[in-house]
């Protein structure tokens, strides 16, 4: 249970292998298994990778909103204003 907590210290690749892990430890709670899962490094990445893609996904509708509605009210719509939007929500929905 160390190594995915120690892969937190590699910037991007570590939060996918710490999201991977944490989502087969919730299928095993949600299975009823006991022990801990192994920890398979690509595996574990791809579903890191996937949380982060789907909830990136599903943030884009609230993001569009946002940023219309902060491109309204600054009295432009810039590709800036969408993309720190799109960063920010992603960001949170992910984590």
């Amino acid at each position: 249970m160390l190594l995915p907590a120690l892969c937190l210290l590699i910037p991007v690749v570590g939060w996918m292998v710490t999201v991977g892990w944490a989502l087969k430890v919730t299928r095993n709670v949600i299975d009823g298994v006991e022990s801990p899962p192994e920890h398979r490094l690509w595996h574990d990445i791809l579903r890191g990778f996937f949380a982060f893609l789907i909830s990136f996904v599903y943030s884009l509708p609230v993001t569009l909103i946002t940023s219309i509605g902060a491109g309204l009210t600054a009295g432009k719509c810039s590709i800036t204003t969408w993309l720190c939007g799109v960063t920010a929500s992603s960001l949170v929905c992910s984590g």
